[in-house]
C-alpha cells in the first residue's frame, strides 16, 4: 500500500513540475524539486528530474554571465523578417513617437534590430546586451545608423547610466531574468525624471500553449500573471497592463510607466 501511494504521488508531482518547467517556469519547478513531499524526496526519478532541471539552470546562467555554454559561444545572428508585422514592436514605436521619447536604452539587444528600425524615426537606441559576439555583429550592421552598442548586463546598467535615458525597452527580456526586481530596480535607474519604461513579455496562456521543445531549449525562467505584474509595476505612475494579440496568433503582455 506504502509503495502504491508513493508511486501516485511521484507520478502526479512530477506531472506538475514537468508542467512548469515546459511552460515558462523553470524556477518554480526547481524549487518544488528541491522542497517534495516527504515520501517521495529520494525518489530517483524526482532526483534525476532535479539533476535535468539544474543542469539547464547552470546553462542558462553561463549563458547569461558569459554568453556561452559549455564554454563554447553560440554566434547564431537573425533579425526579423519584416518588423512592419511585429506587433508589439509598432505599438511601441507609436508610443515613443507620441511621448517624443528620442534616447531609448534597449536591454537585451540581440541583434540590434530595434534600434536599427528606430534610428528611421530619428530615435537614438543604445543596446546592450551579455553576448559578445552577436553585439559586436550588433554594432558593424548598424553602421551609419544613430543606434550604439555595448556588452553590459541589464543589472549593472543602472550604476554605468544613471538617468541617462527618455526610455528603456525590453522585449522578451523579463522571463529569462533569474532575479527580475534586480533587473527593474536597475533599468528605472537608468531613467531621466519624467522618462519612461516599456516592457513586453508573454501571456501566461501563451507559455501553456508553447510546449513545443525538449527540456534544454526552454529558456523562460518565469511566468508573470497579471496579479505579479501589478505587484511588481502597479505603484509606479502612469502604470498600463495592455494585452497584445501578436503575429503569431499569440497574446503577450505590454506593460509602460511613467518614473
Amino acid at each position: 500500500l506504502y509503495n502504491n501511494e508513493s508511486n501516485i504521488m511521484k507520478d502526479e508531482f512530477l506531472k506538475v513540475v514537468k508542467y512548469l518547467a515546459e511552460h515558462g517556469e523553470l524556477i518554480k519547478a526547481y524549487h518544488y524539486l528541491v522542497n517534495p513531499p516527504s515520501i517521495i524526496d529520494n525518489d530517483n526519478d524526482v532526483l534525476n528530474y532535479l539533476a535535468e532541471i539544474k543542469k539547464r539552470l547552470d546553462d542558462l546562467a553561463e549563458i547569461q554571465t558569459y554568453g556561452t555554454v559549455g564554454g563554447k559561444f553560440n554566434a547564431g545572428f537573425v533579425d526579423p523578417e519584416d518588423v512592419s508585422s511585429l506587433v508589439g514592436f509598432q505599438h511601441l514605436r507609436k508610443k515613443l513617437i507620441e511621448l517624443d521619447l528620442k534616447k531609448v536604452l534597449d536591454v537585451g539587444c540581440y541583434t540590434g534590430w530595434m534600434g536599427r528600425a528606430l534610428s528611421e524615426d530619428g530615435i537614438a537606441v543604445h543596446g546592450i546586451d551579455i553576448h559578445p559576439i552577436i553585439i559586436q555583429m550588433a554594432a558593424y550592421a548598424a553602421v551609419g545608423t544613430r543606434a550604439t552598442f555595448q556588452f553590459l548586463s541589464g543589472q549593472k546598467v543602472g550604476f554605468v547610466y544613471p538617468k541617462k535615458f527618455d526610455a528603456v525597452v525590453m522585449f522578451d527580456v523579463l522571463e529569462h531574468c533569474f532575479y527580475p526586481n534586480a533587473l527593474i530596480k536597475s533599468i528605472n535607474k537608468t531613467v531621466r525624471d519624467g522618462g519612461w519604461v516599456f516592457i513586453n513579455l508573454p501571456h501566461p496562456e501563451a507559455e501553456h500553449i508553447s510546449n513545443d521543445k525538449p527540456l534544454n531549449e526552454h529558456e523562460h525562467l518565469y511566468s508573470f500573471s497579471e496579479k505579479r505584474l501589478n505587484e511588481l509595476f502597479g505603484k509606479y505612475k502612469n502604470f498600463k497592463l495592455e494585452v497584445l494579440n501578436n503575429e503569431q496568433g499569440n497574446i503577450n503582455w505590454f506593460v509602460s510607466y511613467a518614473l
